[in-house]
């Protein structure tokens, strides 16, 4: 199963429900998305690459951040709940299961990859058990 959103649509529903204020996302490479802070007079940006997708756990990997654009990950980190969110020198954990949102849709389904596009991120997504349907056919 394949589901794709725009970056477009996930910018708005940061800013509409999380307060995160507008953020410019353009796409690397199939792995990589540059995300930007546009400012009046520079924009701190920063590369995330996302390295490994293993048992619904996202490992991310970060390039070398300006001042600015540490200190804006250095504020959303102090907000992020650990046990979901694991930091080690350049990488970045994801523990989705971890996640009460995500739980329940986790018991049903696997992330098997992530990837990007021009405009969007896509998610591959697999059974964790094979659907079984009942037919009546004779």
């Amino acid at each position: 199963m394949k589901i794709e959103l725009s970056f477009e649509e996930i910018l708005s529903v940061l800013a509409d429900n999380y307060n995160i204020p507008s953020l410019r996302v353009t796409q690397v490479d199939e792995n990589t998305i540059k995300i930007a802070k546009p400012l009046l007079i520079v924009s701190p940006s920063v590369k995330v690459s996302i390295m490994d997708v293993s048992d619904n756990d996202i490992i991310i990997h970060q390039n070398k951040l300006t001042t600015a654009a540490t200190k804006i990950l250095d504020f959303f980190g102090s907000n992020i709940n650990t046990s979901v969110v694991s930091m080690a020198d350049d990488r970045i954990t994801i523990h989705l299961k971890q996640i009460p949102q995500l739980a329940k849709v986790l018991e049903k389904v696997n992330l098997e990859n992530i990837r990007f596009t021009n405009d969007s991120v896509v998610l591959n997504l697999s059974a964790v058990h094979p659907l079984k349907f009942k037919t009546n056919l004779s």
